[in-house]
């Protein structure tokens, strides 16, 4: 022990010093680099709260237009909407439409609802008889006009030119005997959004693909550029009266980046940034933090950090002071190290005694944990694979009430069947998900493949819409698996869903989904192939595995292809997967075919 000492005890003055004095500049670089560190920590916490923020708020808005976009599509085909545009008494015709419209509007609890003619003159709206009636109004400048005339659909946001109130405008063609007729249009307020953020204390604006602010928590930033404009871009938004003469086309918004940090300025305050694009919509959403939070963590670690290293040094002059003093008392402290090691020896044991039973407790604590994991394994699975046959049954329970109202029983009773299918559908899913922990006997029966085809992609009906691609499908007839129809049906789903997710990561014009159905003297090769992004080849023996997903988080939980996968064997059969040249991936599931020898594709 006493050699120990004496290097550090015969250190001269001088020395001394010297180690004082790089100690002290060691400190502070040490210092330095907490401050960066935990300031880039911080950083880092609140851009991950920050996207967990934005993926709420995106589906909000998803949501909120979501529940609207089917209007335009009933008015466009109601016979009073089209009576008001071809029938021969016009004026009792658009005195029923006006009615029709307030009464659906009133129901629905859209902003408004009205139908141009194919010159985009108002005839009728669901404001008629309001001072701010949109009856007799020209909006043939509107994009969605021109878009659903042109393409059938048409989206659009902007300020309305008769109201001065902003909002979302679905519209969709109306056409009869393959003539178009008009336009009919469904507007609806986002600003309950605006409400939302405000009420929250968060600071959110929306973007368009102009980078004009259009949404916002701060009512002041609405209406301003955050990228420069050029003069087509503001001709154009002016043209459109998409903001009336709210847009001001100079940059209010500077953008930074620091120590890998991104910020902006707007108005002289620094914010932290994290932005979504919303691809459908054209549209970013953007969640905003004060820098403030950063230069105040930066500055308080620093602070901590100094202390620190002003401590260490002042110890270790006490330590110096200490030693000289405890030179003389050498052997007093020999009896006394003696006692310490005793007490310590004795606190470890105390220590270690806590430790185990913390240690215990701990393991009772993982026990509970990993039920609840399990726990929660399950009711995921459950909702992923529930979420489809639920929201087929909302829309067709729509549909029912709508063909009630107009006394259509015969479609009232179709779609109530079509209600009890997605129920016994529900019922077929609770039970597939029992494959995961045990082996169930299935009912094996000659199945259609056509006719599994055609229920899967009657229930993939919107998400093709939403991603306006429609599967290409290939397939001689009178092809038959020996199979259960439901679990045919579900894997189909599953698979025709990952595909169709797939492509949605692709330009529209580059979307392509295909079925393809070939077969053999004994087998049945169902391919769904893709031209999205592709599989990673390292991932691809794990593909299969439940709960592995290679989607973002929010969007998939890993258990639609195990699911498949699951299905395929206990129908005898096989489920693979391969790369497709140049991109893309394809999706094999072979079947034991039934009814004999058929025609090969």
């Amino acid at each position: 022990m006493e050699k120990t000492k004496e290097p550090f005890l015969r250190l001269s003055h001088r020395k001394f010093l010297l180690l004082l004095l790089f100690g002290g500049a060691a400190g502070l670089c040490a210092v330095l680099f907490y401050a960066c560190y935990a300031e880039r920590t911080l950083a880092e916490a609140v851009a991950a709260t920050a996207r967990d923020r934005l993926v709420l708020y995106s589906g909000t808005l998803h949501s909120a237009l979501s529940k609207y976009g089917y209007l335009p599509h009933i008015l466009a085909g109601h016979p009073v909407i089209r009576a008001s545009l071809a029938g021969d008494d016009k004026a009792a015709a658009i005195d029923a439409a006006n009615r029709y419209l307030e009464e659906v509007n009133a129901a629905s609890g859209s902003m408004e609802l009205l139908v141009l003619d194919k010159n985009g003159l108002c005839i009728a709206a669901s404001n008629w008889n309001s001072p701010e009636s949109f009856v007799g109004h020209d909006y043939s400048y509107r994009p969605y006009y021109r878009d659903a005339l042109r393409d059938g659909r048409g989206k659009y946001y902007g300020v309305g030119t008769t109201t001065n109130k902003a909002g979302f405008f679905f519209a969709e063609r109306i056409t009869a005997d393959g003539n178009a007729l008009g336009v009919a249009v469904t507007k609806v307020s986002l600003a309950m959004l605006q409400r939302e953020w405000r009420d929250g204390g968060e600071t959110v604006f929306m973007t368009d693909a102009h980078g004009i602010i259009f949404l916002s928590s701060r009512d002041d930033w609405r209406y301003r550029a955050t990228l420069p404009l050029d003069k087509d871009a503001v001709a154009a938004i002016f043209h459109q009266r998409q903001y009336g003469q709210l847009v001001s086309p100079d940059v209010g918004v500077r953008f930074e980046g620091k120590n890998g940090v991104d910020s902006m300025i707007i108005d002289g305050q620094a914010w932290l940034y994290t932005a979504r694009p919303l691809p459908e919509y054209g549209w970013t959403i953007w969640f905003l933090s004060p820098l403030t939070t950063l230069e105040r963590e930066w500055e308080s670690s620093g602070l901590i950090g100094l202390g620190i290293v002003c401590v260490l040094l002042l110890l270790l002059v006490l330590v110096r002071v200490l030693s000289a003093w405890s030179k003389a008392k050498r052997v007093a402290q020999e009896a006394e190290k003696i006692r310490s090691v005793n007490r310590r020896l004795a606190k470890e044991i105390r220590i270690r005694k806590k430790t185990e039973q913390a240690l215990l407790a701990a393991q009772d604590d993982l026990l509970h944990a990993g039920r609840m994991t399990a726990l929660g394994q399950v009711a995921a699975s459950l909702a992923h694979e529930l979420s489809q046959p639920v929201t087929s049954m909302s829309m067709f329970a729509s549909s029912c009430r709508k063909f009630a109202d107009e006394g259509r029983h015969d479609k009232v009773a179709e779609t109530l069947a079509h209600i009890q299918d997605m129920v016994l559908r529900i019922k077929s899913l609770i039970e597939q998900l029992k494959l995961f922990s045990r082996k169930s006997p299935c009912d094996l029966s000659p199945v259609s493949v056509a006719t599994a085809l055609r229920n899967a992609l009657a229930v993939l009906h919107h998400k093709q819409e939403a991603t306006n691609c429609a599967p290409v499908i290939f397939m001689p007839q009178d092809v038959l698996v020996m199979a259960d129809a439901l679990q045919v049906e579900q894997a189909l789903i599953n698979l025709i869903l990952n595909a169709l997710d797939a492509v949605s990561a692709v330009p529209e014009e580059e979307r392509l989904v295909s079925v393809t159905v070939t077969t053999t003297a004994d087998t049945v090769f169902i391919s769904i192939a893709d031209s999205g992004p592709g599989i990673d080849p390292s991932v691809v023996d794990k593909i299969f595995t439940p709960f592995f997903t290679t989607k973002n988080s929010g969007q998939g939980i890993g258990l639609g292809l195990a699911i498949v996968d699951n299905i395929a064997h206990s129908l005898h059969g096989s489920i693979s997967v391969t790369s497709r040249e140049p991109r893309g991936a394809s999706f094999t599931l072979s079947l034991p075919r039934a009814g004999g020898d058929r025609n090969e594709a």
